[in-house]
């Protein structure tokens, strides 16, 4: 199963896009697709599993082809970085 900790990254993600540009809405819905995933899928190997979480921590960690610069300079993948970090 994929870590819950994404689904809550991804809507709080989604939640506070407004404030880092239009990119930091696509990360959270990358986040919340790759845990929806793992749900409808329970019964892939723990291998697939790890291997999306592998690429949902890519786009928390920014490495994500979807990451670009806003216009203020910061980076869209900190919304999700920088959220929910408590619950991992």
């Amino acid at each position: 199963m994929i870590d819950y900790a994404y689904l809550n990254r991804g809507l709080t993600g989604l939640a506070q896009a407004h404030r880092a540009g239009t990119m930091a809405g696509h990360l959270g819905a990358a986040l919340v697709a790759g845990y929806l995933y793992g749900e409808d899928e329970p019964d892939l190997p723990a291998e697939v599993h790890r291997g999306i979480e592998g690429e949902l921590e890519r786009v928390v960690a920014g490495g994500s082809n979807l990451v670009q610069r806003s216009s203020s300079g910061s980076h869209a993948s900190r919304v999700v970085r920088t959220t929910g970090a408590g619950d991992r």
